[in-house]
């Protein structure tokens, strides 16, 4: 997320727009939330999400590809279909992970039900704030400066949160030894 924000004052500075970096971001986010899920999450491999991610993967890519070289992007237009996918995605990851272990239930840590619950609560209120999207931005109100705080507000506490656990993880696995 620092790699597209420092990307998006940089493109700023050539281009009338940034909006590409939330495709790309979306297609990053996508890609190791797919891979966390299944290399790290999942006990038994999960076929048809495995399928649903890289298809939207492909999705993802083929709007980059329609909006940004073969149609242009106009800022009125510009719809955030890749980062609702993305999120939606990602919130049946989530789902499936907790039905998964309640079906199963031999959890002996909480870190990953907290975690999976964190990110669905996350993804499904991004999700709510990007499907206005478009209508947000082109408000001639005020209404849209809240709603892009309450978005940073989100986006600042769920990236505080990974933070504090990435820390608190690696503390505990130094007392461990590990």
């Amino acid at each position: 997320m620092l790699t597209i924000e420092a990307l998006s004052y940089i493109i700023e500075k050539w281009s009338d727009n940034n909006m590409i970096l939330l495709h790309i971001y979306s297609f990053v986010e996508l890609s190791f939330m797919l891979y966390l899920y299944k290399k790290e999450m999942f006990r038994k491999p999960q076929r048809f999400l495995t399928i649903l991610g890289i298809a939207g993967l492909c999705y993802i890519f083929a709007e980059m590809l329609l909006i940004f070289v073969f149609k242009g992007l106009s800022l009125k237009d510009f719809s955030p279909y890749a980062k609702v996918a993305d999120n939606f995605i990602i919130i049946l990851f989530a789902l499936a992970f907790i039905s998964e272990r309640v079906n199963h239930f031999q959890e002996k840590e909480w870190g990953n039900f907290r975690l999976n619950i964190i990110f669905l609560v996350f993804f499904t209120i991004n999700t709510l704030f990007f499907l206005p999207f478009n209508f947000m931005v082109n408000a001639g109100t005020i209404t849209k400066f809240y709603f892009f705080a309450g978005h940073l507000t989100i986006l600042a506490l769920f990236y505080l949160y990974l933070t504090f656990e990435i820390i608190n993880n690696s503390f505990n696995k130094l007392k461990k030894g590990q």
